[in-house]
């Protein structure tokens, strides 16, 4: 069964890794990334993840930064705004 994921961080190993994962990526949220990646749209970026999240409602987020300090300011930003999140 396909489950959905957001990433937050446009990296090509998490995209093939979603997929070796049976797990699809609705989109992508990052500040450095417009228009989409690989095929997958780019919802945004931090500023903009209540409104993401309000149009992909129960969607988890898979935090993709690999800097332990840029995963907890994010992960509480986002859980902030009531995300869940899943990993890979």
């Amino acid at each position: 069964m396909s489950s959905q994921a957001i990433l937050v961080g446009g990296f090509h190993e998490m995209l093939d890794l979603a997929e070796s994962c049976g797990v699809q990526i609705v989109g992508i949220l990052d500040p450095h990334l417009h228009g989409s990646f690989r095929g997958v749209p780019i919802l945004g970026n931090d500023a903009s993840a209540a409104a993401v999240l309000a149009d992909f409602p129960g969607v988890p987020l898979v935090l993709t930064p690999d800097n332990p300090a840029a995963r907890r300011r994010l992960a509480g930003q986002y859980r902030a705004l009531g995300a869940t999140f899943r990993t890979l």
